[in-house]
């Protein structure tokens, strides 16, 4: 085993000393740019396109596997993206979609010079009134960032890397990770908003929907400033925490974990059935008591193996 590293370590230096001697004689960090100026090819592995003033696009799907991926505003419709020439990286626009595809995963370029990391990435542009039908977003490696994004369906599916999404506005929103956590911000989702993470927290801030499914095998759950008629939030192993105006049915399951609930409303108005196999159940800072039948037409049912349950009212 230690010969196979001493190997290893060898070929890694003979890369790098190639590498370098290659930079020293000349060669360029090149790649295409594409737009208004014109179009400048170089000849490295690290490509580079950047496209500005594309036809207008109404859905946008996008199925990558070591890149990056953000959505953000900006003036016009475009995308700009760095990839490696070996990733079979495809772009195309048609039938009014923006279509964005990379193959097999070959990892991330070095720079030796710079001593850094050069990730591969994509970015679409969208002007801030624009509305999308259908946004499919896949990723098996690679953080998404959506900035802000108006459309009638999201459906984010990432094996392994952090999902941010700020500013959405949408009928209905489906995100799904395998491994990395999720936030959702300033969202308004006029139907369903599901999360559902293998590994990983779920955070969602300042947001409403009819109905929200939150699920995370192992991984706390963080809800704060939300509106919703409808709440279903379980963690196999960890935390759970919410906050808001919680209308309708809420349902909170943890196997192993504490329950917090601030609700922005009067206790009079839900009815509650809160138990804990392990720890203390608190209603209004009253130990002990966990059903309580106000013949109300909102409800609270809270339920963990090990932690406390508190559940806290407004008024």
């Amino acid at each position: 085993m230690i010969k196979l590293w001493k190997i290893i370590g060898i070929i890694a230096a003979v890369g790098a000393i190639l590498m370098s001697t290659g930079m020293l004689l000349g060669a360029n960090t090149g790649g295409i740019q594409m737009g208004r100026g014109g179009m400048r090819v170089d000849s490295n592995e690290l490509l580079h396109v950047h496209f500005t003033d594309l036809d207008a696009f109404e859905n946008i799907s996008i199925n990558v596997s070591s890149m990056q991926v953000r959505i953000v505003q900006a003036d016009y419709f475009g995308f700009e993206a760095r990839y490696r020439d070996n990733s079979n990286f495809n772009y195309s626009i048609q039938n009014g979609t923006i279509n964005i595809s990379q193959g097999m995963f070959y990892g991330s370029q070095i720079s030796i010079m710079g001593f850094g990391w050069e990730r591969e990435y994509v970015t679409i542009f969208v002007p801030h009134d624009a509305v999308f039908n259908e946004v499919n977003i896949r990723s098996s490696s690679g953080r998404v960032i959506i900035e802000s994004l108006d459309c009638v369906n999201l459906t984010l599916n990432v094996s392994s890397g952090r999902i941010e999404v700020d500013n959405l506005r949408a009928a209905a929103a489906s995100i799904r990770s395998t491994s990395g956590s999720v936030t959702v911000s300033n969202a308004v989702v006029e139907s369903g908003l599901e999360v559902r993470v293998s590994s990983g927290g779920i955070t969602i801030n300042n947001s409403s929907a009819d109905y929200f499914e939150l699920r995370t095998t192992s991984g706390r759950v963080t809800v704060s400033g939300i509106v919703s008629n409808g709440l279903s939030a379980e963690s196999s192993s960890g935390r759970i925490y919410l906050q808001g105006i919680l209308n309708g049915e809420n349902n909170v399951r943890a196997s192993s974990g504490r329950i917090n609930i601030d609700v922005d409303g009067a206790e009079s108005d839900f009815n509650i059935n809160a138990h804990t196999s392990s720890g203390n159940v608190r209603i209004n800072g009253q130990r002990g008591v966990g059903v309580v039948n106000n013949n109300a037409g909102n409800s609270i049912s809270a339920r963990t193996a090990s932690g406390g349950v508190n559940i806290n009212f407004s008024r």
